[in-house]
């Protein structure tokens, strides 16, 4: 897949969800910033899998 292709797929999959993660990390660590550095590592990791991602729900 093209990285055109693979960026897209990643605007489509998993920042929709962005808004929703951070709150969630955030509940979690109790630390804003600690949050943001949970969902960054989330999506580096999203980023790096997305093209085996085969489709259903991504959150």
């Amino acid at each position: 897949m093209s990285e055109k292709v693979l960026a897209a797929r990643f605007a489509e999959v998993v920042l929709p969800h962005l808004g929703d993660a951070l709150s969630l990390a955030r509940w979690l660590t109790g630390n804003a910033a600690d949050a943001e550095d949970v969902v960054q590592e989330a999506c580096l990791k999203a980023h790096a899998g997305i093209a085996g991602f085969a489709g259903g729900n991504p959150r």
